[in-house]
């Protein structure tokens, strides 16, 4: 049923039940009727005035439309005539109009300040590390990512002190050495025939205070001898060459250290000393400041729980007649000066092998 159709319908039942209602709208005049009459005129009276009194509670509630309304209503009654069934019409077309209107209105206020109220609370929650009272109930109940792990209570390293001014001293301690420290002694076992002798000697490594390099004898009337810096290790200075001396029954005590590099070769180190076995020109041994990165101080690894042979790393490899070997010339005697001669010389003479002393 369309709104014209529904309207004369009204209007029909309105016409049935009050007939003398339009006549006293229409002529706005207090006419007199028949007795007959009298009673249904008091019935339309009575019944107008309480529709007046619902138009007027209805217009204080529903404000927004009120004026519109009465000026609609007013408009109407001046054409029309006023009847009941209009007003009834009247008020639920005009309220199907507006309540959809004001029903977006109100979902688009509150969309506009549920972000007010995210925004304001995402700015006063920043920096402090904690849910902010709104955002909690959006924020899931498991985090998103791993947490770190949690700070340490303390610093993680001691301070140094304040540093010097100028630069300190090189340390006297390297890299820890793979064993203990120990005698270097040349290899004999029997049947070597040394000097014509069988018999067993103890020639050991030892620092050599020599004036200039030397292969061969560190004493002689030919040039100026060679030297001892003293009974230990520790007598030993940088630029000291090596020779042999006696270790049997001696109060002398001259220690070397082996020091591992990580994918390289082997330091020899003099123990108590910052001072390493360095070659020079590839034929003598001095013992120079120690330094890993130098591959001059870089021999072969070894096993020390056999003789073994000492060569450069360069030349670990190398075929015994092509290959240096740290070794002395010909026969051992005290005072022969240690350094690198051929390995193939060495062998016919057995004297490429060493061991760790006692």
């Amino acid at each position: 049923m369309d709104e014209e159709e529904m309207t004369n319908k009204m209007d029909e039942v309105d016409s049935e039940t009050y007939p003398t209602k339009t006549a006293i709208l229409a002529t706005g005049e207090n006419k007199k009727f028949p007795e007959e009459d009298g009673v249904e005129i008091e019935l339309a009276l009575e019944k107008e005035r309480d529709v007046k009194k619902m138009f007027a509670g209805v217009s204080a509630q529903v404000s927004p439309f009120t004026s519109v309304a009465s000026s609609d209503m007013s408009k109407e009654s001046s054409d029309s005539g006023f009847s009941l069934s209009n007003a009834k019409f009247f008020v639920f077309t005009k309220l199907q109009q507006r309540k959809w209107q004001y029903a977006l209105l109100g979902l688009i206020l509150g969309l506009m300040i549920l972000i007010a109220a995210l925004a304001g609370s995402a700015a006063n929650g920043n920096g402090t590390g904690q849910r902010t009272p709104f955002l909690v109930f959006f924020q899931s109940e498991h985090p998103t990512f791993s947490p770190t792990l949690a700070p340490t209570d303390s610093p993680s390293f001691t301070p140094t002190l304040r540093p010097s001014e100028s630069p300190s001293q090189a340390p006297s301690i390297y890299d820890p050495p793979i064993k203990d420290p120990i005698q270097l002694r040349l290899y004999w076992e029997s049947g070597y025939f040394w000097q014509e002798s069988i018999f067993q000697t103890y020639w050991c490594a030892e620092c050599a205070d020599c004036p200039e390099y030397r292969l061969g004898d560190g004493v002689g009337p030919d040039f100026q001898n060679c030297t001892s810096p003293g009974d230990t290790t520790a007598s030993c200075n940088e630029g000291n060459q090596l020779w042999l001396q006696s270790c049997k029954n001696t109060s002398r005590d001259y220690r070397f250290e082996f020091l591992h590099n990580d994918g390289s070769g082997f330091q020899i180190r003099a123990f108590n000393t910052s001072l390493c076995f360095s070659t020079v020109r590839n034929t003598y041994i001095e013992m120079r400041p120690c330094d890993s990165r130098r591959s001059s101080q870089l021999f072969n690894p070894i096993q020390f729980s056999t003789k073994f042979e000492l060569r450069t790393y360069e030349e670990r490899n190398l075929p015994v007649d092509e290959a240096r070997c740290v070794s002395q010339l010909h026969h051992p005697k005290a005072n022969e000066m240690i350094g690198l001669h051929r390995c193939d010389w060495a062998v016919n003479d057995t004297t490429n092998f060493w061991e760790q002393y006692p």
